[in-house]
């Protein structure tokens, strides 16, 4: 049974996605308002060295509150994945990108 059959919407909108921070114990979630992050390896400033473990680089690319809310929405739709994005143009580019070939 998925998630979104255990609980009411309302629920998972509150609960899911949000983890206590490690460092200062926060029980909800915090908004990170940083365009950059610090990182003790060595991160080529681009999106396809990136992997699912690596930590924030670069606010574009993903921040904790961004994060929070991707799950939060994959719980509501009951899905493994959501993406959220800046813009309304950086998601229509997504979709182009993703279904149309070139030509």
């Amino acid at each position: 049974m998925t998630l979104k059959n255990q609980f009411l919407p309302r629920t998972i909108a509150v609960h899911e996605g949000d983890e206590p921070d490690p460092h200062t114990g926060e029980a909800g979630p915090s908004i990170g308002m940083s365009s950059t992050f610090m990182v003790r390896e060595k991160a080529g400033f681009s999106a396809h060295d990136l992997g699912d473990n690596t930590p924030f680089v670069y606010g574009r690319w993903g921040n904790p509150t961004v994060d929070g809310l991707q799950r939060k929405l994959a719980a509501l739709e009951g899905t493994q994945a959501a993406l959220c994005f800046a813009s309304g143009m950086a998601a229509m580019s997504a979709i182009f990108f993703s279904l149309l070939s070139a030509g």
